[in-house]
């Protein structure tokens, strides 16, 4: 049943944007995906499924963007400066932890490598990100 609606949403969403930017989309969450894969099989030697690597980006934004609530409950009149200054090591590091749960929930490694993929897959995602923009 998920499935399905995961696939409803991606047709909404292809007929709410242009169709370069639906494009742009699709090619780059599988170049993150392939990104992702390479990386996960490079420091754990293990292979994971495309569907599996797009599951861990998702996930740990997912797990982030929950931790950042979270954290921000407490706040009525909040800045993001006044709750990093707040506690500068508490804050990031919660934040760090729920990205890389994300990676630890869906790939097949233990804590120490998931947390070595999330890094490496930013880097590599936010390349791929701003390479897209740039042919846009």
């Amino acid at each position: 049943m998920h499935n399905i609606l995961l696939i409803l949403a991606l047709i909404w969403f292809a007929f709410l944007v242009p169709p370069k930017v639906a494009v742009m989309t699709a090619v780059g969450a599988f170049l993150i995906a392939v990104s992702v894969r390479a990386i996960t099989a490079h420091v754990s030697g293990m292979q994971v499924t495309y569907v599996a690597s797009i599951k861990a980006v998702f996930w740990s934004i997912a797990f982030f963007v929950i931790a950042l609530l979270l954290i921000l409950g407490g706040f009525q009149h909040f800045t993001f400066a006044a709750l990093v200054a707040f506690n500068p090591v508490v804050v990031p590091a919660i934040l760090l932890g729920a990205y890389v749960l994300g990676f630890h929930f869906c790939l097949p490694t233990s804590f120490g490598a998931s947390a070595i993929v999330a890094l490496l897959s930013t880097i590599a995602s936010v390349a791929i990100i701003r390479g897209l923009s740039a042919i846009a």
